[in-house]
């Protein structure tokens, strides 16, 4: 979700450097942290887009075509339209994020996409105000315990609080343990 946020901030904001970084190295464009250092090192006071657009490196060349395109489309796709866009279209963004972190992040992908079509239905629909929206705490996503296929789940209390499972194992983290031998 951080990764798809990052590409509506960026392309809301395209001065917004950390938001770019974020992105650069996030699954969707698959920089890794040594290629930002070496392309993202810049003069003082110059911004990170204006710096990669100036480059002549190949690999920035077409970041910097993929996300000419992400801002061509936020100037007129509503905020699902795009992340669908993000996901399906040319960037492959759900493949990505899911062979990066697995596929237990599909649930959440689908829940953004849930609290993209939510806003629309009752805001005029901008990408600053869904972000806005999301912030500020109006998009909340949970996760549902249906399907978890064997897997473990650790959770908290507070998160774990009325679903049920075969085998629920509770951590005393109030005790001390060095004190409960004597």
């Amino acid at each position: 979700v951080q990764d798809l946020l990052a590409a509506l901030r960026f392309a809301v904001q395209p001065g917004d450097d950390l938001s770019l970084a974020n992105l650069l190295v996030s699954p969707l464009l698959g920089w890794s942290q040594a290629e930002l250092l070496e392309h993202g090192w810049r003069a003082e006071k110059v911004g990170l887009w204006d710096h990669l657009r100036d480059s002549g490196d190949p690999r920035v060349m077409q970041a910097v075509a993929a996300l000419r395109e992400l801002l061509a489309r936020a100037d007129f796709d509503p905020p699902q339209v795009l992340l669908h866009w993000l996901l399906v279209g040319p960037w492959r963004g759900r493949a990505k994020l899911l062979a990066r972190l697995g596929r237990e992040a599909g649930d959440p992908i689908d829940e953004l996409l849930n609290a993209a079509l939510q806003y629309s239905a009752s805001n005029t629909s901008s990408l600053q105000g869904f972000i806005h929206w999301f912030d500020a705490g109006e998009g909340e996503l949970k996760r549902e315990a249906e399907g978890a296929g064997g897997q473990v789940r650790v959770m908290t209390v507070h998160g774990s609080k009325g679903l049920q499972a075969p085998i629920v194992i509770l951590a005393d983290a109030c005790g001390d343990p060095d004190r409960s031998l004597a």
